[in-house]
């Protein structure tokens, strides 16, 4: 599903490294995400999540999200693919 997404979207597979998904299951969207080649973050408001190691981010806002976003791109310079 993630493949058919990004297609959709016109993501290219040099991009996909770009590409950040957030979402609240730990199977569907962490692990999916992380298959599919993208950066999972882990929508957990309330701190439930077992896996409170650095396996993967989790964030407990949108407004956690967009500064993650917003940081993402700031570190990266115009002509940097990464």
């Amino acid at each position: 599903i993630f493949a058919l997404a990004l297609s959709a979207m016109g993501v290219g597979a040099s991009a996909v490294g770009q590409v950040v998904h957030v979402g609240d299951s730990l199977f569907a969207d962490v692990q999916g995400a992380r298959a599919a080649g993208l950066r999972p973050l882990h929508f957990d408001p309330y701190g439930d999540c077992p896996c409170r190691s650095d396996d993967h981010e989790h964030v407990r806002s949108l407004a956690e999200v967009a500064a993650l976003v917003r940081s993402s791109r700031a570190s990266c310079s115009p002509g940097d693919a990464s």
